[in-house]
């Protein structure tokens, strides 16, 4: 799994400089006109939890050894709507549900080495795959920057699964550079 980042600036936290890349979002059929974003409520949980069936299959497929299909818990789902320093962003179209992104303002952990920052963790990100690569993915990530930027964070981050080159494909567009890696290696019992 790769970790991305973003920090909105022109200087990346490790002083290496980096730039936005603009334009190239969207620009694949112009369906984002007539798509709007609107923080979830409870009653549209049966549609977040059919998009979030459709995610976690695919991540099951992209890495089986570690994910699972199934769905997102109701708990989790009803703190990301409640809790103030989380959200749960809708894309909606004609009000049908076409996307989301979970949302968490979250503080480095207290770690000798690291740099206190409060920062905006994407837990999750989705798009109906018939409405992918329509502008629809990085609309949502907008929204997630601004909802981070009027609390204060100073960067986002996430984590993707390696084999998803799609979804890298987007954050690097959107200007979200790897920060971290994660490695990992089975071993026989």
């Amino acid at each position: 799994m790769r970790h991305w980042l973003y920090t909105g600036k022109k200087r990346h936290l490790d002083g290496k400089y980096c730039r936005r890349q603009q334009g190239t979002a969207g620009s694949g059929g112009g369906n984002r006109m007539n798509c709007r974003v609107r923080p979830a409520e409870p009653v549209d949980l049966q549609e977040v939890q059919e998009l979030y069936s459709m995610l976690f299959a695919r991540m099951a497929e992209l890495d089986p050894y570690a994910c699972r299909a199934g769905q997102q818990a109701e708990e989790f789902l009803c703190g990301l709507i409640q809790e103030p320093d989380s959200e749960l962003l809708l894309a909606l179209q004609q009000e049908e549900v076409v996307g989301f992104a979970a949302l968490k303002i979250m503080q480095t952990p207290p770690y000798a080495c690291l740099q206190p920052h409060r920062y905006c963790y994407i837990f999750d990100l989705a798009v109906q795959k018939k409405r992918r690569g329509k502008g629809i993915g990085t609309l949502l990530l907008k929204e997630a920057e601004r909802w981070a930027r009027e609390r204060g964070a100073e960067y986002m981050e996430l984590g993707v699964l390696e084999a998803n080159q799609g979804a890298q494909r987007l954050y690097a567009r959107c200007g979200y550079l790897g920060a971290m890696r994660t490695l990992r290696k089975r071993i026989e019992l």
